[in-house]
């Protein structure tokens, strides 16, 4: 699936169908062309300050028994808001599958184990957000046996597929 048109395809769904939640405060600051195209979706207002908008949009998915959440945007802008996004990614992909999607690729948990079929060529990172320990890798140009993945040690940036199925395993850690 090409991100880009799986991003378009998300977006042209959630006008149909989605919920926005989060605080008033944040759907405050959507431009008035985002306002009007989305004034049809209803809207779940979470008043809870002790989470993100991002965090209650994704409770209140998993609430819903949502088995695959797709997140739109959570990529661009404000570093800070990126690293927590991320954050909040590891701590929901525990209940279901939650995917960061923008024009560049996807972003994943890989869980203790994960298959993916991908084009022979694709540009694959491992982004470790706890220290990550036994990650083999199957299918990539520069794979890993039994390795550590840590920020601010090694990690696995810009790897390439050379199979279109890559297997990733993690016998301890938070990878995506």
């Amino acid at each position: 699936m090409e991100p880009a048109r799986s991003a378009a395809a998300y977006a042209q769904y959630l006008q149909q169908k989605a919920s926005i939640s989060g605080s008033k405060f944040s759907l405050m600051f959507f431009p008035g062309a985002f306002k009007k195209r989305f004034s049809s979706v209803s809207q779940k207002v979470i008043r809870n300050q002790n989470s993100t908008d991002l965090e209650k949009a994704l409770l209140f998915a998993v609430r819903k028994k949502f088995s695959v959440i797709y997140v739109l945007g959570a990529t661009g802008g404000r570093i800070d808001h990126e690293l927590g996004n991320l954050s909040a990614l590891v701590k929901f992909s525990k209940k279901a599958e939650v995917v960061f999607v923008d024009k560049f690729g996807e972003i994943r948990y890989i869980g203790r184990s994960r298959s993916l079929n991908i084009p022979d060529g694709t540009t694959l990172s491992l982004l470790p957000m706890t220290a990550c320990d036994g990650v083999s890798t199957e299918g990539l140009f520069w794979n890993l046996h039994n390795g550590r993945l840590r920020m601010g040690g090694k990690d696995s940036i810009s790897n390439v597929a050379i199979k279109n199925e890559i297997t990733i395993k993690v016998k301890r850690g938070d990878l995506l």
